[in-house]
């Protein structure tokens, strides 16, 4: 996520630097992670219909959380102020995300699943789970990417962030 955030302004990418930047945070991202999952399985156990809301107000606490230095609460409601009026539009991409996800990570199975009839048990398991593996080592970053794209679009769309950086080059 880090390293998208530096493609996507221009700055040199490392994964070092990206590393370094995360675990400086890592307290407060974990925080804000356990504070969204604690209200999704409260908005869960009513129905399954506000748990998925809770979901996507706050899906980007950890963007807002790791980007702008807010930590819990704070993050969820700057998060929930980014989807506002834009809250479609996030469910559906994030949506298309996890069935991307799902969809490459249950392709192994698929073929997997036709080779038990020419292979042996262990052999098929093996095959399975390292192409499973595989599927998802490519699948999870671009769903980050993604997510992380997203995030600044909202900001672009609700503050006009690129006019700020905009500014910041030309007056440093």
């Amino acid at each position: 996520v880090k390293m998208a955030s530096d493609a996507r302004f221009g700055v040199e990418v490392s994964p070092r630097g990206a590393l370094r930047y995360v675990a400086a945070r890592l307290g407060a991202l974990l925080l804000s992670a356990l504070l969204v999952f604690i209200v999704a399985c409260f908005a869960a156990l009513g129905f399954f219909i506000p748990g998925i809301v809770a979901l996507v107000m706050y899906f980007f606490s950890l963007h807002v959380t790791l980007f702008e230095k807010r930590r819990g609460f704070r993050a969820m409601r700057r998060s929930s102020f980014l989807i506002q009026s834009f809250w479609w539009r996030t469910f559906f991409l994030l949506a298309f995300g996890l069935a991307f996800v799902m969809t490459l990570s249950s392709m192994p199975s698929i073929v997997t699943g036709m080779l038990r009839y020419f292979a042996t048990d262990y052999g098929v398991r093996i095959l399975d789970s390292t192409l499973s593996l595989a599927a998802l080592v490519f699948s999870l970053p671009v769903t980050a990417i993604l997510s992380t794209v997203l995030y600044f679009d909202l900001r672009i769309r609700k503050e006009g962030l690129d006019l700020e950086v905009s500014c910041d080059r030309l007056w440093p």
